[in-house]
Order: C-alpha cells, then structure tokens, then sequence
C-alpha cells in the first residue's frame, strides 16, 4: 500500500479549499516558458551561423571563419566548438523537463512550486544570459572585438549565477529531495540540469578569455605571445580557485557538480592540438597548455576522490514520506 501510495503522489491533482485544483503561480510559469522561447531563438539562430546556412541574409560571416581570421596561440582546433551540440541538447532537455513540471503534482501541489526550484530571479537570470549570448552572435559576426569580449564576459557572468542559483535552490530543499522521498528523482534531475549549465557556464568563461586575447592583440595591438600567456594564466588561476572554493567553502552546495572540470579538459586538448598542427608556436605555450590538461585531469580525480569519501563519511539522509506511513 504505501509503494502505491507514494507511486502515485506525483500525478494526484490536489484541492484548495474550494475544491478547485491548486492555481499556478503565473509569474514562475511565465518566466520559465520565457526561458524556453529565449533558448529556442538563440540556438535557431547559433545553428544559422554555425551552419553557414544563414551566410548572406543574417550573417556576414560564421564563428569558425571568424576565430581562423583572429588566430591566437589560445585557440582551440576546429572539433572542440562541437561542444556547443552537447551543450544545446543539454540545456534543451533540461527546460523541456522544467516545462514538463509545470503540469504535474505531488503530495504538496504543482511539482515546479513544492518545491521551488525554477525560481523566478534564476529564470529571468536564464533568459537575460540566452538574449546576451543571441547578441553576441551578431556583434561578433560584425567583427565588434572588444564589444565581442565585453559581451561574452557577461555570458559567462549570468551562466555562473545560473548554475549558482541552482545549486542553492537544491541546497535549500535538500531534504526534500532525499533518497527515500517521492521528489527524490527529480533531485537527480535537477542536479543533472545544474551539471549541463556548468558545461556551459566553464565553456562561456574559456570563450570569453579567447575573445579577451582577440580583443586585446587584435584591437589593441598587444603582443600574441604575451596575452596568450595571461589568458592561459587567467585560466589556470580560476580553475584553482574554483577547486579550492568548491572543496571548502561551497562543498554542500556543489557536491555532484563535475562536469566544469570535463570542459577545461576538452578546451585544453583543443588548444594542444590546434598547436600541434603549426609549426611557429612558442615551446613556452605548448608546454604551458600541456600543463593545464594535466592540471586539470588531476584536480577532477582528486575532487572525485573527495566526493566518495565524504558522501561515505555523511550519506544523503533518507526521509520516509507521510503516505508511507
């Protein structure tokens, strides 16, 4: 009886006090369609260019024709940009899923409010970050460099507080989301979308030091050889302080967030073979990108360690649901 009775939790349509079924909360169901319409229109318009299909009626030019004009010593062999299907697909999977929320229930009432996930700031945060990124196509595509790079910062900037809201969001209702709890799938969920955002989010932040080292060498006549340099240190130093801060300050919240680490695994290998290919390189910046893959693949398997030792140390509690009882 109570496996039945927690099975079907999730499709009960529960009353108010009139008898009518629960209302939704307009604002969050609006926002997150927003969201969706949003991402359908900057990935329509992605495919346009990444294609060349949109060559000569909305673009001048495609990304890839782009980097290969502004060549530096940071940027990536052409098979790394298929990254952005995985992370199109991801995100896609991941709103098609909110959306499906909006329309089941569990024991509480509508799923997507009991609890609140999708809240709106991260909502609105979500859709500010897709018009952004839809805005930098065209700006890049004009050949706007430094405006390019100023843009992309603010990608990578709302793609962070989006995977960060998220990660609070699950946090908050961590009980909830329990092993043991009729929600407790929807926590995998959830955290899986979190993983797909923080593919994008890393993705946006090694773009924007790409466009930053254009910027800077093309626009601003530095030295090649130096702002490759900086750009790979920056790189080096915000993948250190992220291990550092998620393994002591924001452990709890980012517990099963690894896939940031993946992505400067894959941009790192990209560069190594873009390198590999020309024959002026710089021996200080191959051996330097060299070292940030290594880097890279040894915090991932420390982290990793750490996740399973503590996750044995503290397992998730399990909470026994009402109707079980």
């Amino acid at each position: 009886m109570s496996a039945l009775s927690e099975s079907s939790s999730l499709v009960r349509r529960p009353s108010n006090k009139d008898g009518g079924v629960i209302n939704h909360d307009w604002p969050t169901l609006l926002l997150v369609f927003a969201a969706f319409i949003t991402f359908v229109v900057t990935a329509a318009f992605n495919g346009l260019n990444g294609s060349g299909a949109g060559l000569g009626s909305v673009f001048i030019n495609t990304v890839g024709n782009i980097s290969d004009k502004y060549y530096t010593y940071v940027t990536p062999a052409g098979f790394t940009f298929t990254i952005w299907s995985v992370i199109y697909l991801w995100i896609a999977i991941s709103l098609v899923a909110l959306i499906v929320s909006l329309f089941m229930h569990n024991q509480k009432g509508r799923l997507y409010l009991n609890p609140l996930f999708a809240s709106p700031l991260l909502m609105v945060t979500m859709s500010v970050n897709f018009i952004l990124n839809l805005a930098w196509i065209f700006i890049f595509d004009r050949e706007y460099l430094i405006a390019a790079c100023v843009i992309l910062i603010l990608i990578a900037a709302t793609g962070i507080a989006v995977v960060g809201m998220m990660a609070r969001n699950v946090e908050k209702y961590s009980e909830e989301y329990a092993k043991g709890t009729d929600m407790f799938i929807w926590g995998i969920l959830y955290r899986f979308m979190m993983n797909g955002f923080a593919v994008y989010a890393t993705w946006t932040v090694i773009a924007s030091l790409l466009n930053f080292t254009i910027a800077l060498v093309y626009a601003g006549d530095t030295d090649l050889k130096a702002t490759s340099l900086a750009a790979l240190s920056l790189l080096v130093i915000f993948h250190v302080t992220w291990f550092i801060l998620e393994n002591f300050v924001f452990d709890k919240y980012v517990r099963y967030l690894l896939t940031p680490y993946l992505v400067v695994m894959w941009a790192s290998n990209g560069i190594r073979a873009s390198l590999a290919s020309k024959s002026d390189t710089p021996a200080e910046i191959t051996s330097f990108v060299l070292s940030i893959l290594v880097i890279a693949s040894i915090t991932m398997i420390i982290r990793i360690i750490i996740v399973v030792v503590r996750s044995l140390r503290k397992p998730e509690k399990k909470r026994i649901s009402v109707s079980a009882i």
